[in-house]
């Protein structure tokens, strides 16, 4: 039974009347499909037995210097015997934002500056003000963030509120996992062993 040659429309297209070309697409697409989906399937069994291994080689560590390892769901390195292979599992974070709490939030701090540093001080307000803002001026939220271990120093009610609503707006998006493995080359350096398509 000879294959029928559809359109996304559709029309079938007796395999007489198709152009050199789309006989090679019908053909390279099909071949290029399956391979892609088994080295996907390869790459997601790959993730899971670095993940498994390198666990196993923590655990192990762990336990031989009495220690409880399987609390630990941050960052990973581990390293063979003459350190020329090295295994990183690499954990990143996006938060996602609540603009309008966390200009409220730069409002109470800049309300608490205003009313703590007098006016022969208006260099001070200037460099904590240029700490938590970008070049551009925009609320640089990471470096906000480190006001709040100050909190308690601090003391002051403006200060507590702007610390409730930076942290009120933001939250955790997701939290990915990614490993790296390294390998020395000749002259001592660490080279990626890329398992990305796009960088090989």
């Amino acid at each position: 039974m000879k294959r029928k040659f559809v359109t996304e429309a559709g029309i079938v297209i007796p395999p007489d009347k198709l152009k050199k070309s789309e006989r090679l697409s019908e053909r390279h697409t099909a071949t290029l499909i399956k391979k892609a989906e088994r080295i996907n399937k390869l790459l997601a069994e790959f993730k899971e037995e670095v993940e498994r291994r390198s666990k196993e080689i923590y655990d192990a560590k762990m336990l031989e210097s009495g220690v409880d390892g399987s609390k630990n769901k941050g960052n990973l390195t581990i390293y063979n015997l003459d350190r020329s292979i090295k295994i990183e599992r690499i954990h990143s974070e996006k938060l996602a934002y609540d603009d309008a709490l966390i200009n409220a939030a730069k409002e109470k701090f800049k309300e608490f500056l205003d009313n703590s540093i007098e006016a022969s001080n208006e260099f001070a307000k200037a460099l904590v003000l240029d700490f938590i803002q970008t070049s551009t001026g925009q609320f640089d939220i990471r470096k906000a963030t480190t006001l709040l271990k100050y909190r308690s120093r601090v003391n002051n009610n403006l200060y507590s509120e702007g610390c409730d609503l930076l942290l009120e707006g933001t939250e955790r998006a997701y939290r990915k996992m990614y490993h790296r493995i390294w390998k020395k080359d000749k002259s001592g350096e660490f080279q990626n062993v890329e398992l990305n398509f796009s960088a090989v």
